[in-house]
């Protein structure tokens, strides 16, 4: 399940997966801060996760920074909220 919002993108930084869940082996991620709170994503074209058919891959959200994206997905899974973007 997920809600859909539109969110004012305000600052997107790259981090490496351990930093967020120090068992994860997650390749680099997105820490994407909104208007609506702050949120992860894969690195664009990477997948989320093969377990929810719904999730699209990262999206480029660096190059939104200022601007609202609509219909933003907003996923909550293992502990994080995760914003999603189809391309």
């Amino acid at each position: 399940m997920y809600l859909l919002m539109d969110c004012k993108i305000l600052k997107v930084e790259e981090v490496k997966g351990t930093s967020l869940k120090s068992n994860w082996t997650r390749a680099d991620m997105q820490v994407v801060t909104t208007d609506k709170g702050v949120f992860i994503d894969n690195l664009p074209g990477n997948k989320f996760s093969k377990k929810i058919s719904y999730a699209e891959v990262g999206f480029r959200w660096s190059d939104f920074i200022g601007t609202v994206v609509k219909d933003c997905k907003i996923i909550s899974y293992a502990n994080y909220f995760w914003i999603n973007k189809a391309v």
